[in-house]
């Protein structure tokens, strides 16, 4: 399961955050110019390759969960219960050290203009709805300052 015991967020406001992941995409042509990003690297679980996809990954399951606490269907009394994911499985499944970089970096850059896009309309009313994963709770606007702040996190790592 993902470690959702792990916290990026840093103390940003949601306009803020959103700002911040504007940035992140700024940084596609970064991304695009690494050499070797297969490779393995001294240390690390993850290539560079693997690492980004795991953002991927990061995405699909938030974009799922932002989406959701959106939604009053999935809501019971403003909660929403679900497990989180099994990162290191869903790498191995989604094959990101085989496929072209390029391709890589383009999910994980379409995927994010949709997260920016859907963090810049959540409506202010569905920000305090809450996603329950075992006894863990947490907010939508927690976690979409919190999902920047793990961009940032492994972007670091990779750039």
């Amino acid at each position: 399961m993902v470690d959702v015991t792990t916290v990026y967020a840093s103390g940003w406001t949601l306009r803020e955050a959103a700002g911040e992941l504007s940035g992140i995409l700024d940084r596609k042509q970064e991304l695009l110019a690494i050499a070797m990003p297969s490779a393995p690297r001294p240390g690390r679980a993850w290539t560079r390759q693997q690492e980004l996809g795991h953002l991927c990954d990061s995405a699909l399951n938030n974009l799922q969960r932002f989406a959701r606490l959106q939604i009053p269907a999935h809501l019971e009394d403003g909660v929403w219960r679900a497990q989180g994911y099994a990162q290191d499985d869903w790498v191995r499944v989604m094959d990101y050290q085989n496929q072209p970089w390029t391709s890589v970096v383009e999910l994980w850059f379409a995927l994010n203009r949709q997260v920016l896009r859907l963090m810049r309309n959540a409506p202010a009313e569905a920000l305090g709805n809450a996603w329950l994963c075992g006894e863990e709770r947490f907010t939508l606007e927690w976690l979409l300052v919190d999902y920047v702040g793990h961009q940032q996190h492994h972007l670091k790592s990779i750039l």
